[in-house]
Formats: C-alpha cells, sequence, structure tokens
C-alpha cells in the first residue's frame, strides 16, 4: 500500500489537556485580596491593632463608611480629615475605620499614636535618619496620627512634624484626631509662623468632622425597674461635618 504523503498530525499545543476530554480548568486562584489578608498586609501599626468591625458608634448612632473605588465615597485619596471633640466620643474609631476602609481598598496606611510619632521624629535626629523617616511616612495612604492634644513637644519635634505635613500636602491623605480646636494649636506648637503655615497646608482639601457629647467611657448608672436607664434616655451628640 503506497505510503501517503499527508503530514502526520502535530500534538495540540494547549496544555493542561487529556485524552478525548476538553481542556482543564485552571485551579481557582488563592483569594489574596481577602478582606483579612488587605487588613494584615497594609495596616501596621505601632502595637495597637485594628479593630475588625467597619463601623463605630457614638450612643446609639452607627457611623458606617462605605468603601468606593477611589477610597471611600465621601473621601478623595488626597482629602485630608480632622477629627475635633472632646475625650472619649468615639474619634479615634472612626478614624481606624476610615484607615480600614482605605485599606480594604488596596491602599496601604498606618496608625501612628501622636506622640510615638514624635518620639520617632526627634529620635531620628540624633542617627541622621530623619529624611528617610519622613520619606517613609509620607508615602503612607493614609496617615492616621490620633491624639494630637495636650503633649509637652520640643522645638525640634514641631520643626520635623511641619516637613512632615509638608510633604505630604496635595499628595497624600492625613486624618488627625484631637480634642483642641483649632486656635489651641498655637499654644501646642508654641510658634505662630509654623502653625499658620501647617493649619493652611492642613486645611486646604480637608474634611472637618466636629463631635459635641458626653464620653462614652462615662460610667453607666444601675439599672431599676423605675428608672429607665442612662443609655435608652441619652440623646446621641450632635455631629457636625464641614469641607
Amino acid at each position: 500500500m503506497p505510503r501517503s504523503n499527508a503530514p502526520s498530525a502535530r500534538p495540540s499545543p494547549l496544555r493542561n489537556c487529556s485524552i478525548g476530554s476538553s481542556v482543564r480548568k485552571p485551579p481557582p486562584a488563592r483569594n489574596a485580596a481577602s478582606p483579612i489578608a488587605l487588613e494584615k498586609r497594609n495596616c501596621r501599626g505601632d502595637g495597637r491593632s485594628t479593630p475588625s468591625p467597619s463601623t463605630v458608634s457614638q450612643g446609639s448612632a452607627r457611623h458606617k463608611s462605605t468603601a468606593s473605588p477611589g477610597w471611600t465615597s465621601c473621601v478623595e485619596p488626597t482629602d485630608n480629615v480632622l477629627f475635633i471633640g472632646k475625650p472619649g466620643t468615639g474619634k479615634t474609631g472612626l478614624a481606624i475605620g476610615l484607615l480600614r476602609e482605605a485599606c480594604l481598598n488596596g491602599y496601604r496606611g498606618r496608625f501612628y499614636n501622636a506622640q510615638v510619632l514624635l518620639d520617632e521624629l526627634y529620635a531620628s535626629l540624633a542617627d541622621r535618619t530623619t529624611t528617610r523617616l519622613l520619606a517613609q511616612m509620607s508615602r503612607m495612604r493614609p496617615l492616621v496620627i490620633d491624639e494630637l492634644g495636650y503633649l509637652t513637644l520640643k522645638p525640634e519635634q514641631a520643626n520635623a512634624f511641619f516637613r512632615l505635613m509638608d510633604q505630604r500636602y496635595n499628595r497624600v491623605s492625613t486624618i488627625i484626631t484631637t480634642n483642641l480646636d483649632l486656635p489651641d494649636w498655637y499654644d501646642l506648637f508654641d510658634k505662630k509662623t509654623l502653625v499658620d503655615a501647617l493649619l493652611d497646608r492642613l486645611q486646604h482639601h480637608c474634611v472637618t468632622i466636629r463631635i459635641d457629647g458626653p464620653s462614652l467611657r462615662s460610667p453607666e448608672p444601675p439599672t431599676t425597674l423605675a428608672t429607665p436607664s442612662r443609655r435608652a434616655t441619652k440623646a446621641n451628640p450632635p455631629i457636625t461635618v464641614t469641607s
């Protein structure tokens, strides 16, 4: 019988194939973008863990930030957020909630206590690593600075803090919680020209939230059958948002 001149069939270049069956589906990819993975990878702190709930409460009201492709539905990635209120009104919880939403949307943020941040900046002056430390902090999106209040600051700390805010200005978001109103910052930093320049940068594209109400840490009175509990009768504190 004559030999056929037709070329022999070449094996299929497809991978993951088996004889007499269709192409196998690739195994499902690992869920690397799960909320837990993102939170552990992107949210770093100075020893304080980020709570898992995305809602925090003040009185009986709940404040929930809704995620969006940019960052949140009301805050842009370059907007600053300033929480001003008395101690115990939920400022830290709200700031952590925004930080968590940013991390879940793929941003890399960090939480700092204000005193710890200022101490790190001051310590970096001794070993000449201030420039490198400021560069690292300037890349955090967002950077949460908690409890910027009644602190004792050295002039070097105030200058380093202004350098940090200047490098972050109009580039990345900074979230600050404080129990001092803005006019009281002049006494905190004890340098009028520095505070003028600092507030000018901080308040540009800034969302200011003022919280007025009783402390959530105040003890509850004993509940009796005749008298309703304090939690049931306490009115929700007003929250004012300005931008």
